[in-house]
C-alpha cells in the first residue's frame, strides 16, 4: 500500500532540552505497510518486477512503486530504485521454446514446476541417455569488450550441479562462467573460463529450493557468435552418459550490459527494456515543506552489490548537477556527503557492505553543514551552494535525469525541519 497525504511524525531520537521539531517522511517500511508521501511524482515508462511481500516475484504496473521483500525472511527491503536495463534473453521463463537450444542431450518438460513467481509455469531440463554434453543454452549478440551480467534461477530436480556459462561460443572462446552446487547453496568454482574475468558472482536462495544466480564481467571480445549456457555437471565431469531422473528446473534467464544484474525483466519474442525508477519532489510539493533557513535530511538505504561507481540515495538540487547537497555511495564503496559548486567530497571512512542496510545525516544551516553516517562522530561539510536556489529533492538520484541512479533499496527518508544537533545526528544513525 502506498501512503496518502503528508506525514508529520516527532523525531526518533530525544531532542536536547524536551523541544521535538517536526519532520515528514517520504519513505518508510516501519509501519503495517509500506509508505511513499503523496508528494513524491514516481514515474517509470514500464512494468518492473519486485518480491513482494509474500516472497513471490511480482510485476508492478507502469509508474507504480515497487516495496520490494526479501524472498526468504520477507522481511520488508524498501523502495527500489533502478536505472533502465535491458534484457537481451528471449523468451527468458520458458526455455521449451525453439529460442532456447537443448539438442539431443535434454529434454524440456514446461510447466513441470512452481517458479520463483508462484505459477506453474518452470520448466524443467532432464538429461537423456545420450553420452555427452547435457546443455541448455541461447545464443544472444552483445557488444564487443563491454561488462555484461548473465543471471537465471535454477532449483535441482535430481541434478544439483552445473557449470553457467556465457560468452564467446566459437574461437578463441573467450567467455565466463561458475560452477555451482544447489544442494549446498555454495559457488563450488568460479572463474571457469577464458579469460578468468568474472567481476562479479553471486547465488541466492529465493524460496521453494530455488537460487538466483549472477556473474558478470567482460566475457565476449566480439558481437557474434555469444551464448549462454547452462551445463549439468555430475559432479566430475560435464560429458557423461546421462540419467532421464536427472535434471534442473530452469526460469528467468536474463543478459543485460552492466557491471551487476537488476531485477528480471520477462521477455516472450524478442528482447525488452524495463525504464529507470524516477522519485523526486518538485514545485509546491517542494517549496511548501523546505526550509532554506536549515534542515536535516535522514535516510536509510542498502545495495545488494557494491560496485565502482556513485549512487545517490537522496539529494537536494535545482535539477542540475551544478547546485546541489547529496548522501550517496561513493565509488570507492564508502558512505559519504557531498556538495556542489566545488565538488566538495566529505568522506565518512565508513564502507558500505552488500545487503546491509547503512544510514547517513546531513544537518545543514550556515555553511558548514554536519554529517553523520552510522553513529560517527559528526563531521563538517563545508559547502558554498545556497539553499535558496534548490527546486526539487531527488530520490535514489543525483538530480532529474542524472545517471547515479542508486540500483538499490531506500528503507527510510525523513526531513528534519530543523538542524539537528550533532549529538542528535550521531544519536539518528546509530
Amino acid at each position: 500500500m502506498v501512503g496518502l497525504g503528508l506525514s508529520i511524525t516527532q523525531l526518533a531520537v530525544r531532542r536536547l532540552g524536551g523541544q521535538l521539531p517536526q519532520s515528514i517522511n517520504f519513505v518508510s517500511i516501519s509501519g503495517a505497510y509500506p509508505f511513499l508521501n503523496s508528494r513524491i511524482t514516481f514515474t517509470r515508462a514500464s512494468t518492473g518486477t519486485y518480491v513482494n511481500s509474500s516472497g513471490a516475484l511480482s510485476s508492478a504496473a507502469i509508474n507504480a512503486p515497487r516495496f520490494d521483500y526479501d524472498p526468504m525472511t520477507l522481511a520488508p527491503k524498501g523502495l527500489l530504485i533502478e536505472e533502465q536495463r535491458t534484457n537481451l534473453i528471449r523468451y527468458s521463463q520458458d526455455i521449451s521454446t525453439s529460442t532456447w537450444t537443448a539438442g539431443a542431450f535434454v529434454t524440456t518438460n514446461v510447466n513441470s514446476g512452481v517458479s520463483p513467481d508462484g505459477m506453474q509455469n518452470a520448466t524443467a531440463a532432464m538429461e537423456t541417455t545420450n553420452n555427452g554434453a547435457h546443455t541448455v543454452a541461447q545464443a544472444v549478440t552483445v557488444a564487443a569488450n563491454t561488462s555484461h551480467a548473465a543471471s537465471i534461477y535454477l532449483k535441482a530436480n535430481g541434478r544439483d550441479q552445473a557449470i553457467v556459462y556465457f560468452g564467446m561460443n566459437g574461437a578463441p572462446y573467450t567467455r565466463i562462467g561458475v560452477l555451482v552446487n544447489l544442494s549446498t547453496g555454495l559457488l563450488v568454482n568460479s572463474d571457469i573460463g577464458t579469460p578468468s574475468s568474472v567481476t562479479v558472482r553471486s547465488l541466492t536462495p529465493v524460496g521453494n529450493g530455488w537460487y538466483r544466480l549472477v556473474i558478470a564481467g567482460i566475457a565476449a571480445t566480439a558481437t557474434t557468435s555469444n551464448i549462454f549456457e547452462v551445463r549439468f555437471y555430475n559432479g566430475t565431469t560435464t560429458s557423461y552418459v546421462g540419467d532421464p531422473t536427472k535434471g534442473m528446473f530452469v526460469w528467468g534467464g536474463q543478459v543485460e550490459a552492466g557491471a551487476f544484474a537488476t531485477s528480471l525483466i520477462p521477455t516472450t519474442t524478442t528482447a525488452l527494456t524495463r525504464a529507470a525508477d524516477v522519485a523526486r519532489v518538485t514545485g509546491a510539493n517542494f517549496s511548501s515543506w523546505f526550509n532554506v533557513e536549515q534542515g536535516t535530511m535522514f535516510v536509510e538505504a542498502q545495495q545488494q552489490v557494491i560496485f565502482a561507481a556513485s549512487k545517490t540515495a537522496v539529494s537536494f538540487t535545482n535539477g542540475t548537477s551544478a547546485q546541489r547537497l547529496t548522501l550517496y555511495r561513493q565509488a570507492v564503496g564508502s558512505i559519504n556527503a557531498f556538495s556542489d559548486p566545488g565538488n566538495v567530497v566529505l568522506n565518512s571512512g565508513l564502507a558500505a557492505t552488500a545487503g546491509v542496510t547503512w544510514k547517513s545525516a546531513l544537518a545543514y544551516s550556515a555553511s558548514p553543514a554536519s554529517f553523520s553516517a552510522n553513529g560517527i562522530t559528526p563531521l563538517s561539510l563545508f559547502y558554498t551552494v545556497d539553499p535558496n536556489v534548490f527546486t526539487e529533492l531527488a530520490i535514489g538520484n543525483a538530480f532529474t535525469g542524472g545517471n547515479q541512479y542508486f540500483n538499490g533499496h531506500i528503507s527510510s527518508l525523513t526531513y528534519y525541519t530543523t538542524r539537528l544537533s550533532n549529538a542528535e545526528l550521531q544519536a539518528l544513525t546509530s
